[in-house]
């Protein structure tokens, strides 16, 4: 039998979030209902129509999507070389990844993986008996300094082998926040088109930057061997539809995607689809990002206030792009038992946290990222301030006896 290895951080949620009164430990921007989606449209009376699909038969549908999601969807993009025919809808972006992952690698094959990022995207390729190697983001500084989140193209030169295949990313990141420059972008292109590596982007957090001049997504620079994935779940707060997409310009890496996908997805539900496509019809669209980027806006304001308040036994890499943030706690010069500290957090204040070294390290016997937390920061705005109320009490009481993590 294949081994599964255990999906750290879905397990972690599954088990506490039923008794937590704070939930910090989601990435979604806070979900919305069909009518709060009405009343966020530009045309509401639009909108509630195209939300009433009641004459609308239920037979499979479109196999590959409706025309009118993978129209919208392929909207997303500013290349004139993404068309509906570019777009394969599935059953949200966990699906989308193990398609494309399934799909175009093979136990012969090489991946090199940036990390910390969704397990899905290196524990997969592993359980298809491809050998792994991560590429780590690491902190610029010491991690008691103001730092940010760094990769070494380095690393990645001397990390490719003759039977390198793929390079899976991750931008905007999750856990950490931090996303790719279009300096960096571009530099990653160079490297791929010289070994004519597959370029595959997790993208579920694109569309969210808090910045002037945000980075293109990889569909749109001109890479022929560029494929992402996308979600209604994380920047547009409709998890509940279960609706993601897979898009490349390539025809041949999206053949085999669609191949696979047999295997999966006879076709998404119609009324999943229809939502969808009106949610990224641009009377819906961009309310919905503006909204998303208001939360993060607010609540990471306010977690930079948490941070500079415990100066000295926390510190972060401020996030301008995505829903998540990372945090490190230390005390004493070392960084505390992370786990620990999310159990005590939980039990006594009620915020659900993830401990980074169990939900994002490699394995359980890693010692990667030791003292961290994630924090999913587009969540109600009153939540959170209730969240960081309880932590700053924990902080008082409680921190001091937190263990370190072990040296």
């Amino acid at each position: 039998m294949v081994h599964i290895p255990p999906f750290e951080v879905t397990i972690w949620i599954e088990q506490l979030e039923d008794g937590c009164k704070y939930d910090l430990a989601t990435t979604c921007a806070s979900s919305i209902s069909l009518d709060e989606l009405e009343e966020l449209s530009v045309d509401p009376a639009t909108t509630s129509a195209m939300l009433s699909p009641r004459s609308l038969k239920l037979s499979y549908g479109p196999m590959r999507g409706s025309d009118r999601l993978r129209q919208n969807i392929a909207a997303l993009y500013r290349s004139p070389t993404v068309t509906q025919e570019s777009i394969l809808t599935t059953n949200g972006g966990i699906v989308a990844n193990q398609i494309v992952l399934q799909a175009l690698l093979s136990a012969d094959d090489h991946v090199v993986v940036m990390y910390p990022t969704y397990e899905q995207l290196y524990q997969t390729p592993r359980m298809l008996g491809a050998e792994v190697t991560l590429w780590k983001l690491t902190p610029s500084s010491s991690p008691e300094d103001k730092w940010e989140w760094t990769l070494d193209l380095a690393f990645l030169r001397s990390a490719i082998k003759p039977n390198t295949k793929m390079l899976v990313l991750n931008s905007p990141n999750n856990p950490t926040g931090a996303h790719l420059s279009a300096d960096m972008q571009k530099q990653i292109l160079a490297i791929a088109a010289e070994h004519d590596l597959i370029v595959f982007c997790d993208e579920v957090f694109y569309p969210l930057f808090r910045m002037e001049d945000p980075p293109s997504s990889f569909l749109d620079l001109n890479y022929d061997k560029a494929i992402v994935i996308g979600s209604l779940s994380k920047a547009y707060s409709l998890a509940g539809t279960r609706t993601g997409w897979i898009a490349s310009a390539n025809s041949e890496l999206l053949d085999r995607c669609a191949a696979m996908r047999h295997y999966t997805t006879i076709s998404v539900s119609q009324i999943d689809e229809a939502i969808a496509a009106e949610a990224l019809a641009d009377r819906c669209r961009l309310p919905l990002l503006a909204r998303a980027n208001r939360l993060a806006t607010t609540n990471i304001h306010a977690l930079e206030t948490f941070v500079e308040e415990h100066r000295g036994r926390c510190s972060w890499s401020k996030p301008v792009a995505g829903t998540t943030a990372m945090l490190l706690f230390m005390r004493d010069g070392r960084p505390v038992d992370d786990k620990e500290f999310c159990l005590r957090l939980l039990r006594t204040t009620g915020v659900l946290l993830c401990p980074a070294s169990v939900c994002f390290g490699d394995g359980k016997e890693s010692a990667d990222f030791r003292g961290f937390v994630r924090v999913g920061a587009a969540i109600d705005t009153a939540e959170m301030a209730g969240a960081l109320r309880e932590m700053r009490r924990f902080m008082a009481e409680g921190f001091a006896e937190v263990p370190l993590a072990p040296a």
